[in-house]
Order: structure tokens, then sequence, then C-alpha cells
């Protein structure tokens, strides 16, 4: 007759082991357990090794503890559409239902959802104030985007035209920093320049980004104040922001008036007493005691004058200036806060009594 071997096998397989099945799109890998995707749902191809001295063979692979068993070393597993997607153990069966003791685990969401912007701004904010960007500020500003990125993370930030270097950029938020070459990186794309984050972005509640180092094209453009104004018109940056998978949101920051141009140097605006205490005499002032009060105004067609000061800096004084004896310069700052070149004004001291009159008598003899 025939003979028939039966073999006991109570020995579990061994801990199966998972590949990422390459040509898929839509997906990103955090790590080997954890997954992002598009899809409905990403595909691993399993390897699945029976163990002990008479092994039955591998079988496939159970997500739920031998309730329901798969065959085969295909894996796909659904995208659960979560913020925090729940993790699934992935455990070897062998063909008489042995399971293996220990088992992978793996999460994979959905992510459809482009990240969700605040309202962007400026630092300082955005007020009447300060809309400009001047010759002072090397054509540098900081910018400051409030986001929500629950999921894949943000990526990568994509600048309009009026960004033209990242180089020196830096990106901040709650208490990390990150700078380029130490957790971000710059390219280009379609010409524009990127930031690109080495790790992206997750959140769990909205969060404002400050990004300092932004670098502008340089120009003079005053069309807030000047109407017409510049050839280029108001400015508006825009920024594109990625989350992993490509998820894309624009946000739009308030106008602003980009001005490196110096203000011409103020009119003196004094107002001297010939005869009494001072006199100008179209070069330098006279004066005999006190001071000379002088109230500045805009010259050479200028029309956005914030005010004037007297030490070059870059905040207004209170008119006017009284001003002893010496030399000194008025300086004019428009609302960009750029300054004019000193106007300089030279007082004098004079003292000295007149020499005492000399009376003459045309027709008279004595």
């Amino acid at each position: 007759g025939t003979t028939f071997y039966t073999f006991e096998d109570v020995t579990p397989p061994k801990t199966p082991t998972m590949s990422f099945n390459a040509g898929q799109t839509g997906v990103y890998a955090v790590d080997a357990a954890n997954y992002w995707t598009k899809n409905d749902a990403v595909l691993f191809t399993l390897v699945l090794e029976d163990d002990g001295s008479d092994p039955s063979g591998a079988h496939g692979y159970t997500l739920n503890d031998g309730t329901d068993i798969v065959a085969g070393t295909d894996l796909s597993m659904d995208a659960e559409d979560a913020d925090t997607p729940a993790s699934r153990t992935i455990k070897a069966v062998d063909n008489v239902g042995n399971i293996s003791i220990n088992g992978i685990d793996v999460k994979v969401g959905k992510d459809t959802t482009a990240p969700v912007l605040g309202t962007a701004d400026f630092d300082p904010p955005h007020d009447v104030a300060s809309i400009y960007l001047n010759a002072a500020d090397d054509n540098i500003i900081t910018l400051k985007i409030p986001f929500d990125e629950r999921r894949s993370g943000l990526k990568r930030i994509r600048f309009s035209s009026y960004v033209t270097d990242l180089s020196n950029a830096t990106a901040s938020y709650d208490t990390y920093t990150y700078t380029v070459g130490a957790g971000l990186s710059t390219g280009t794309e379609t010409g524009h320049p990127v930031l690109i984050f080495t790790d992206p972005i997750i959140v769990t509640a909205e969060t404002t980004l400050t990004l300092t180092g932004v670098k502008l094209s340089p120009g003079s453009y005053n069309t807030l104040y000047d109407g017409a104004g510049g050839t280029d018109g108001n400015k508006v940056i825009t920024a594109y922001l990625y989350d992993a998978l490509d998820n894309s949101a624009r946000k739009d920051f308030p106008a602003f008036t980009h001005d490196t141009t110096r203000p011409n140097m103020p009119n003196n605006g004094s107002y001297s007493a010939p005869g009494v205490s001072s006199y100008y005499n179209g070069t330098q002032y006279y004066l005999r005691t006190g001071t000379i009060p002088f109230y500045p105004s805009p010259s050479g067609g200028d029309t956005d004058i914030l005010g004037y000061n007297t030490n070059g800096g870059s905040d207004k004084e209170t008119t006017p200036f009284n001003l002893g004896v010496g030399t000194h310069n008025l300086y004019a700052i428009d609302n960009a806060k750029n300054v004019s070149l000193g106007k300089t004004v030279t007082i004098v001291e004079d003292i000295t009594p007149p020499s005492k009159p000399v009376i003459s008598a045309s027709g008279f003899k004595f």
C-alpha cells in the first residue's frame, strides 16, 4: 500500500519583512513603518518564511491575528483618512494556520488636503507706518505665514518673481529654527526660488512660520503713495506652500511699497529775526542770542515725507528744531524711512556791536 507521513507543525512562522512596491506615485514614505498617500491604498510585497524542523511552509498573512487570512505575498493596505492613522500589525501565516508571534507595525494615512493657511503678513506687521521696504533693509524682508498641516507635513515653499534669493533665509516656528544647510535647502521651480524642508513639518494646530532673510529684487516703487508712481505698480509677494504629497495652497501677502530712493534734502524753513536776534545772508546764519527755529519742508517735488531730524537716523523728531551756534544738518525721512543727505546749516555767533553811525547832511555847512 501507499505510505503516508504525517508531520506535526506547531512552530509559528518567522516575523515577515516587506518592501514598498516601486513605481507607485502619490506616496510619501516617512520611514519603513509610516506612509502617506493620495491613493486609496499602498502596495507592498511581503517576504514570508516558515520556521521549525518540519515547516509546513508559508501561506500568507493576516492583519487581525487570524480572523482574516490572505494567501500570497502581495499586500494592499488601505489608506486611513485621519490625522493620526491607526497602526496595523502584519503577521505571517503558515500552511497549517500557525501565526507569527511578532509582526510588522505599519501606518498608512490618506492626504489629499492642501495646507491650511492663515493671514500672511510682514514683521513688523503690515500697517500704515511699515508697508515699505527701504534702502536700509538691503532689499531683505521678513515674512510670517500661519499654517496648519497635520498629515504629510509642509515640505516646501515656492515664491513669486519678486523674491530672488533665499540663500540666507531662516525658517522658525515654536522653538524650532532651520537654516540653509541645516534643515533647509534651496532650489528653483519654473524659474522661481524655493525653500525645501529636509523633513516635512507636521503641526497639531495653526502655527506661524517666520521666514527671515528673504531677499527681493531691488527697485523704487512708491505707488501706494504716489498714485501711478513706479512702473511696476504695487508689489504683492505670493507664496505657494506644498505638503509632502504636493497638495498645495496659495497665499498672497498684503501689498507693500518697495522704495530704496533717498528723498531730497529738505528746505531749511528757518525763521530768523533780522534786527532783533538773528539774520540769514543766503549762505549762513548770524545769531546774537538764543536759538533760531527751523521748520524743514519737502523739496524737489517730494510728496511722501514722514518727517525730519537732525541726527541722520530713520526716526522723525519734533519740529521746530531750535538750533544754536554751530554747524548742523537737517535730514528728511520718507514714508519708507529712507533718509536724505544732510542739508548743512551754519550758525555763527555775532555779539560784536556795529560801529557807531556816521551822520552826514548834504547841502549844509557847519
